[in-house]
């Protein structure tokens, strides 16, 4: 299968987010859909960090409307972290994961 990948600007609702990821799969016929996010976000202290990189998204949070980073490896979600993009972030959607462009990932607060 070719590495397929499409960008959304943020902020987007879970719900959308879960139905972009679905239409994604859909169309491409593909089994996995691999989530990064890149940009400023808000964390959980409500302070405004730039991810440089793109960030591993677990999913989105639809309980709380935000997403997930971290490891999906990491069933317990012990370091997972909650983050709210703002207008300046993109979701990143892929069929592949990225590999090393998106294992450095940079954050600056």
């Amino acid at each position: 299968m070719r590495d397929e990948r499409v960008q959304f600007r943020l902020p987007m609702s879970a719900r959308a987010m879960r139905l972009a990821v679905e239409l994604f799969q859909r169309q491409l016929k593909a089994d996995h859909c691999y989530l990064y996010v890149q940009g400023h976000v808000v964390i959980q202290t409500d302070q405004v960090c730039e991810i440089r990189g793109w960030a591993s998204v677990v999913g989105p949070d639809t309980e709380r409307d935000l997403l997930i980073l971290g490891d999906m490896e990491d069933v317990f979600g012990a370091n997972w972290n909650r983050v709210r993009p703002t207008t300046s972030a993109r979701l990143l959607l892929s069929t592949h994961p990225l590999g090393e462009e998106g294992e450095h990932l940079q954050r600056r607060c």
